[in-house]
């Protein structure tokens, strides 16, 4: 849905121009978009999905946490509802970003049937983003596929150190 303001004097131009519709974009909202999103904002109201996704975010952090109290590859979990990251590092003392063990857990995931993504400057930070009907059910298991993938991917010190490239 969308609407615009407008000085008085380019209203009045508008008007005094004498075709309808002079102001009218492809952005600028139609009846039939504009009953869309009426439906859609019912639908989530209806459904109680805002209340949900403050429920299932809470179980979502709370979940993340508790992977990150038994597992020192996690150095941070953030996020605020249903966004949450899951911050890997080699080290928690010197946050040293884990970005290949990003990767290799992002890939292991999806073995697990879990689909998430990475991001980060050095793409050690995995994101979870559930949709917003999820349930609490649908919150379990994808932890415990985060978890079993977690547990599947090979500690920081039991692999080699990246190449870097030399500089030129």
């Amino acid at each position: 849905m969308a609407c615009r303001s407008v000085r008085s004097s380019a209203a009045a131009s508008c008007r005094s121009a004498g075709e309808s519709g002079l102001n009218g974009t492809t952005f600028g909202g139609n009846p039939v978009s504009c009953a869309a999103g009426v439906a859609v904002l019912e639908t989530i109201s209806e459904l109680g999905l805002v209340g949900n996704a403050e429920a299932r975010g809470l179980q979502l952090m709370a979940g993340l946490r508790r992977l990150m109290a038994s597992d020192h590859r996690i150095g941070d979990v953030r996020g605020r509802g249903l966004m949450a990251g899951l911050e890997l590092v080699r080290d928690r003392e010197t946050r040293e970003p884990d970005g290949e063990g990003g990767a290799t857990l992002m890939a292991a995931c999806l073995d697990q049937g879990l689909l998430v993504l990475s991001c980060g400057t050095h793409h050690n930070v995995i994101r979870v983003l559930p949709p917003i009907d999820v349930t609490s059910d649908e919150i379990d298991a994808g932890l415990e596929m985060l978890g079993a993938a977690l547990r599947s991917v090979p500690r920081p010190a039991e692999r080699p150190l990246p190449r870097r490239r030399a500089l030129r």
